[in-house]
């Protein structure tokens, strides 16, 4: 049996067995389902029609409701993008991992094919021939990080 061959049979080997160990330790999926949005409570005043203007404690009451209306928003709206940091700062982390994970991997293959020369010195005996160039199998996948957000 070729050099190649062992090597290629240690990497397809090396690579189910990862692909075995991924998936066992793997957590369940998240559900995708979008998130309801959320909505405040906040109490929006009744308008108040041209005869009423000219009652000053009328205004005064109308400007304050307006007041309270737009401080409850405010709340509500800075509460949320406070939530939203909080989610993306979890989604960073959780991309960091993935990401760490696939360059522990990609460490792990490439010194594999060190030790096994399934890539670096069977490419340079390999040479002119197509029928080994072209074989999935000679190499192991080497996997991309996930993107950031």
């Amino acid at each position: 049996m070729k050099f190649c061959s062992i090597a290629a049979t240690f990497a397809t080997a090396v690579t189910a067995a990862f692909a075995t160990n991924a998936v066992a330790q793997a957590p369940a999926p998240i559900a995708a389902a979008a998130p309801a949005l959320t909505k405040h409570n906040c109490v929006k005043p009744e308008l108040i029609d041209g005869a009423q203007k000219s009652t000053p404690a009328l205004m005064k009451e109308f400007v304050a409701a307006v007041n309270s209306y737009k401080t409850c928003v405010a709340d509500f709206a800075q509460d949320q993008k406070k939530l939203a940091e909080q989610q993306q700062q979890v989604a960073q982390s959780t991309i960091a991992s993935a990401n760490a994970a696939i360059k522990e991997y990609n460490e792990f293959v490439e010194e594999s094919n060190k030790i096994t020369g399934s890539k670096d010195e069977t490419e340079s005996k390999r040479g002119s021939d197509d029928a080994t160039k072209n074989n999935p199998e000679s190499k192991q996948p080497v996997m991309t990080p996930a993107r950031k957000y």
